[in-house]
């Protein structure tokens, strides 16, 4: 009985190990994205089933764009430029409102795809292997501490800085057209958020050390770089900002790092310490944390590919300035700041980048260390567990806690669109009773 087990499990991992040479290439990319991008819809159908707009999807994109047109392409929030937000909204803007929750909804599900496409594209190459490529698609669909993601435009749009990347990392197509919206697409991750800074930092590193020259990613990421230093220089808005000082000597920072990065990468679910933990235990927890952070980067450097180190150090130095601009505002200090955020459960979008690089460090540690007979294996359990954990924590199922503002969003569109001009019409939006959507009807 032992060996029939044995030659049946080395068969199967034979077959997925070889799977490919004789499939098309485009198809077996389409599987790995199809996985993950399964996953998340059965983890969170209902929030396509009933769409629904969210916080600075209806509030702040779609309301600016329809009450001031064009020219809110312009418009700077929250210290930086969202080039990439406001041209959507504006397009969305002059369709029927009634359609607006659903194409926001479907935006942020499509960048979702859009990034699994290019992380497992053959023409990206940044994984090397069916092993690899199975346990990043796998883990992409069962991600914990990610709930901000699913069918939200504003928190997707995290997901393009990841795209951009890839699109500089990638093999040029042999269609003109794919190539024209690919750098399209980078111009606009230039625009948006702080990507560029990032982007520019790996460009010209490949420019000046590796002598890869490529004017139109540099210029672009040049020029992105200095429209977003400007916007947050001259901007109103003001993050608090936690000085390195801090962030190097505060228990909270190594607390929030384990409750909102490790714990989701290696167990699917949030698992929180408690800031207050004993001193012995957190020196336990301080000296497994320095211990993974150096295994990791040993890794990468030893058994990571290129364009893998390239989206790792991307990966990190966002989750960086993530832990350095706090999301806890008023009059919290530096430490109160990184002692609320070691347990916030919002503003995972900031802690996204972070689970992924530990995936990744996860699926190349594995790949190479684990012997070839016993690594699916490994993958099978590994995922098993992380489901029974998510179910154990009520991650899997992802919940945002919103109340079904649809049919009052129905009515006050109809409403708005048989009103007179310069009729003000305030619908409510989630999260909360905090957000508005302020509409004004049109001459």
């Amino acid at each position: 009985m032992h060996n029939i087990f044995e030659r049946q499990y080395y068969k199967f991992t034979s077959f997925l190990s070889n799977i490919g040479k004789k499939i098309p290439n485009n198809l077996i990319t389409a599987s790995f994205v199809v996985l993950p991008s399964l996953l998340y819809l059965i983890r969170s159908w209902q929030y396509i089933r009933v769409p629904q707009l969210y916080a600075e999807d209806g509030s702040v994109w779609l309301a600016n764009a329809y009450n001031s047109g064009a020219k809110s392409i312009l418009a700077p929030y929250a210290g930086f430029a969202h080039t990439s937000e406001r041209i959507f909204a504006y397009l969305v803007s002059m369709l029927p409102l009634q359609i607006a929750p659903i194409l926001f909804n479907m935006a942020g599900f499509g960048l979702f795809i859009l990034m699994c496409y290019y992380l497992f594209s053959f023409r990206t190459k940044i994984f090397t292997n069916n092993y690899q490529k199975i346990f990043m698609a796998l883990s992409l669909g069962l991600l914990a501490n990610f709930n901000e993601f699913f069918f939200n435009f504003s928190n997707s749009i995290f997901l393009l800085g990841i795209v951009g990347l890839s699109i500089y990392l990638i093999t040029p197509s042999k269609y003109r057209l794919v190539n024209l919206i690919e750098k399209l697409l980078f111009i606009l991750a230039c625009l948006t958020l702080p990507f560029a800074w990032f982007y520019l930092l790996i460009i010209g590193f490949e420019w000046f050390w590796r002598k890869k020259y490529n004017l139109f990613f540099l210029i672009s990421s040049v020029i992105g770089s200095i429209i977003q230093v400007l916007v947050h220089l001259f901007s109103a808005y003001s993050r608090p900002n936690i000085p390195l000082t801090t962030i190097t000597s505060s228990r909270y920072t190594v607390i929030e790092i384990y409750n909102q990065i490790v714990t989701p990468a290696f167990r699917h679910a949030r698992i929180d310490i408690s800031p207050t933990i004993p001193d012995k235990h957190f020196f336990v927890l301080l000296i497994f944390c320095s211990l993974l952070a150096l295994t990791s980067i040993i890794i990468l450097i030893k058994d990571a590919s290129s364009k893998i180190k390239y989206l790792a150090i991307f990966l990190l130095l966002f989750t960086g300035a993530s832990l350095i601009g706090a999301l806890a505002g008023g009059n919290f200090s530096p430490t109160d700041a990184l002692k609320f955020m070691s347990t916030a459960t919002y503003g995972n979008r900031y802690f996204f980048y972070g689970i992924l690089f530990m995936t990744i460090v996860i699926a190349i540690a594995t790949d190479t260390y684990i012997k070839k007979k016993a690594k699916y294996l490994f993958l099978i359990m590994f995922m098993i567990f992380g489901v029974f954990t998510a179910l154990q924590y009520n991650s899997l199922r992802v919940n945002k806690n919103f109340y079904n503002y649809s049919s009052i969003y129905k009515r006050d569109v109809t409403i708005l669109n048989q009103s007179r001009a310069h009729t003000l019409i305030q619908i409510p939006e989630n999260p909360g009773n905090t957000w508005f959507i302020n509409l004004s009807t049109k001459k």
